[in-house]
C-alpha cells in the first residue's frame, strides 16, 4: 500500500516539475497566438522590400536610363545617370516611405507580448528560462539590426545623390567660406568623400540582404565583389588607374542587377517559411501546459 502511494506521489511530483519547466515565460497554451511576432515579421519584410527597391533605383534604373530604355521624349530635358531624374526620384521617395512603414510596424511590436512583465514571471525567468529569453531577444534584435544597417546604407546613398553629387553642399560651403583661398581643396575633399560613400553605401545594403536571406558564403562573397567592382567603375577610380574613362562600365554591370532581384523573389518564400517555423519554435518553448 505504501508503495502505491509512493508511486502516486512521484508521478504527481514529476507532472508538476515538467509543468514548471515548460512554464518558461508563462504564456498559457489557450492564449497562444501564432501572430505574436506578426508586426516584427512585417517590418522585416518591408525592410527587405526596401533593400530590393534600392537595387532597382540604384542599378536597374541606371541601366535603363543609360541605354535610353527609360527616357523622356523631350530632348532638352533628357534623363541622365549623373543627376537625379523624376523616375528615380519618385522611387527614392517610395524607398523612404517603405522604410518608414517598416519602422512603424517594428516599433509597434512589444516584447511584453512574449514576456509578460510581472514579478512572478520575472522570478521564474531568473531560475528557468534564461536560455529561452536569450533566444527571443536575439531573434527580436535580428530584424532591427537589418533595418538599421539598411537605413544607414540608404541614408549615405541619398546624401551622396542629392547633396554631394549635385554640388549642393559644395556651393553652400563656398558661399560660407567665400573669402577662403582653399575652395579648390574643399571641392576635391567633397569629391573624395562622395566617391567613398558611393563605394561604401551598397556594402551596407548587401550586408542587410545577406542577413535576411541567410545566403551562402559564396553568394555573399559574389554580391560584395560585384557591388565593389561596380562602385569602382561608377566613381571612375579604375579610370584614374588606367587613364581611361571607365565610368560607363557601371551601367553595363547594372544589367546583371535583375538577377539579384530575381534571386530575392525566388528564395523569399522559402526564407519566409523558415522564419515562421523559427517563431513557432520560440513560442512552443514558452508554452504553459
Amino acid at each position: 500500500m505504501l508503495l502505491n502511494y509512493t508511486w502516486l506521489f512521484n508521478w504527481m511530483y514529476y507532472k508538476e516539475n515538467i509543468k514548471h519547466q515548460r512554464c518558461v515565460i508563462g504564456i498559457p497554451a489557450k492564449k497562444m497566438k501564432k501572430d505574436r511576432f506578426k508586426n516584427l515579421r512585417i517590418g522585416a519584410i518591408l525592410t527587405f522590400l526596401g533593400v530590393n527597391i534600392f537595387f532597382i533605383v540604384g542599378n536597374i534604373m541606371n541601366f535603363l536610363i543609360f541605354f535610353n530604355i527609360l527616357q523622356t521624349d523631350d530632348p532638352e530635358n533628357r534623363y541622365d545617370i549623373h543627376t537625379p531624374s523624376p523616375p528615380d526620384s519618385n522611387m527614392d521617395i517610395l524607398l523612404v516611405f517603405v522604410f518608414a512603414v517598416a519602422y512603424f510596424y517594428m516599433k509597434s511590436f512589444s516584447l511584453n507580448n512574449i514576456i509578460p512583465d510581472t514579478q512572478d514571471n520575472l522570478r521564474g525567468l531568473k531560475k528557468h528560462s534564461q536560455v529561452c529569453v536569450s533566444h527571443i531577444n536575439d531573434y527580436v534584435r535580428w530584424p532591427w539590426r537589418i533595418f538599421y544597417i539598411s537605413v544607414i546604407g540608404t541614408g549615405l546613398y541619398l546624401f551622396s545623390k542629392y547633396i554631394l553629387s549635385t554640388g549642393m553642399l559644395s556651393t553652400v560651403l563656398e558661399v560660407v567660406f567665400s573669402e577662403s583661398q582653399n575652395n579648390y581643396g574643399l571641392t576635391c575633399a567633397l569629391s573624395v568623400l562622395n566617391d567613398l560613400i558611393i563605394v561604401c553605401s551598397p556594402i551596407f545594403i548587401v550586408y542587410a540582404y545577406n542577413k535576411y536571406l541567410s545566403t551562402k558564403r559564396s553568394v555573399a562573397f559574389a554580391l560584395y565583389l560585384y557591388f565593389i567592382i561596380r562602385s569602382l567603375f561608377a566613381t571612375n577610380v579604375l579610370g584614374l588607374v588606367t587613364s581611361y574613362d571607365l565610368q560607363v562600365g557601371a551601367p553595363f554591370l547594372d544589367a546583371m542587377s535583375p538577377v539579384i532581384v530575381g534571386y530575392s523573389i525566388f528564395y523569399f518564400k522559402v526564407n519566409y517559411q523558415a522564419i515562421v517555423r523559427r517563431e513557432q519554435e520560440l513560442l512552443n518553448d514558452c508554452v504553459v501546459s
